[in-house]
C-alpha cells in the first residue's frame, strides 16, 4: 500500500473522530492502561491523535495500586468498600503522595508525546469541591469510611482555561472541603461530575475488563441504568464497577451525552472508543 493510500485509510478509518472535534471528552484513566507498558505508550499517542484532531480531552486519574504499593510498604493493608477504599488520616497522606507522583507523570508523559498538559488537584486551586461521604451498601446500611469524599462542586474556570489554549488539563481525584481538608474521592465519580458540569459529548472509563458482564459472563453493548441496578441488588455487579456505573449515571444525568466503560486492555481502546464503542466496551443508558 502506498504512503498516500495509507493516509487515506487511516483518514476514513478516524473520520467517526471528527464528530468529536471542538467538543469535551472526558476520559478516567486507569487500569492495566496504566500498568502496562504497551498500552500506556498506546493510550498517549491516542491522546496526542485526538487532540491533534481537535477534541477537548480532559484527563481524571486514578492511582489505586500506587496508592496500595506506598500503604504496604508503611506496613497497612488496603480495604475497600464497594470499591472505595477506606481511608484514615495516615493512608490519606500516602493517597496525596501517590496521586501527586502520578499526576505529574502522566501531565510528562502527555507533554513528550507532542501534547500539551498541565495537572489539576487540590494542590493547584481547590479545582474539586467536597464533602464526608456516608457510604451506602446495597443492604442500605450506611457505612463511615474514613476521609472518603464526595464531589460538592467543580470548579471550571481553570479547566475551560486550560482547554482554550489547546492544553490537555489532567485532574487527580482530590477535593477540598469547606472545612479545608483534604478527601479522597474515586476517580470513577470525580470523571461522572467533571463531565456533567463541562456537558461533555463523551466520558469513557477504561477498565481492566472488557466490560459490564451478564450472568453468563457476556458483555452487555448497551445497558440501561435500572438493568444495571438490578445487576447490582444480585451481586453481579460489585466492586470496583459499582463507583463506574454511579460515575457514568451522574455524567448523563447532569446533561453528558455518551458514557462508555471499555476494555483498556484493547490497544488504543480510547481512539476505538469513538471510531466503534460498542466493539470494545459497554454503553451506559439512562
Amino acid at each position: 500500500m502506498s504512503v498516500t493510500a495509507r493516509n487515506r485509510f487511516a483518514a476514513a478509518a478516524d473520520h467517526p473522530v471528527a464528530t468529536f472535534a471542538r467538543k469535551t471528552v472526558v476520559v478516567k484513566y486507569g487500569g492495566a492502561a496504566m500498568e502496562r507498558v504497551r498500552l500506556l505508550e498506546g493510550f498517549f499517542q491516542d491522546v496526542a491523535a485526538l487532540r491533534s484532531a481537535g477534541v477537548d480531552l480532559v484527563v481524571v486519574h486514578g492511582g489505586g495500586p500506587q496508592i496500595s504499593r506506598l500503604m504496604e510498604e508503611a506496613g497497612k493493608t488496603p480495604r475497600f468498600v464497594d470499591g472505595l477504599r477506606v481511608t484514615d488520616d495516615e493512608t490519606m497522606e500516602l493517597v496525596e503522595r501517590a496521586l501527586r507522583q502520578v499526576n505529574h507523570e502522566i501531565e510528562q508523559l502527555i507533554n513528550r508525546h507532542g501534547t500539551r498538559a498541565m495537572g489539576l488537584s487540590a494542590w493547584s486551586g481547590e479545582v474539586i469541591h467536597a464533602c464526608h461521604r456516608m457510604h451506602v451498601l446495597p443492604t442500605g446500611e450506611s457505612v463511615d469510611l474514613g476521609r472518603v469524599g464526595d464531589v460538592t462542586g467543580v470548579q471550571t474556570t481553570p479547566i475551560r482555561a486550560l482547554l482554550d489554549r489547546g492544553v490537555v488539563p489532567v485532574l487527580g481525584p482530590i477535593g477540598v472541603g469547606p472545612d479545608h481538608r483534604t478527601y479522597n474521592i474515586n476517580a470513577d465519580l470525580v470523571a461522572g461530575e467533571v463531565a456533567a458540569v463541562m456537558g461533555a459529548a463523551l466520558v469513557v472509563y477504561l477498565t481492566d475488563v472488557p466490560g459490564i458482564l451478564d450472568r453468563s459472563g457476556c458483555r452487555f453493548r448497551r445497558l440501561s441504568r435500572w438493568a444495571a441496578d438490578s445487576l447490582v441488588r444480585d451481586g453481579v455487579i460489585d466492586g470496583g464497577m459499582l463507583p463506574k456505573i454511579e460515575g457514568a449515571v451522574r455524567a448523563l444525568k447532569g446533561g453528558a451525552g455518551q458514557a462508555q466503560i471499555i476494555d483498556g486492555r484493547i490497544p488504543h481502546a480510547l481512539r476505538l472508543a469513538l471510531r466503534t464503542p460498542h466493539r470494545v466496551g459497554t454503553e451506559i443508558v439512562l
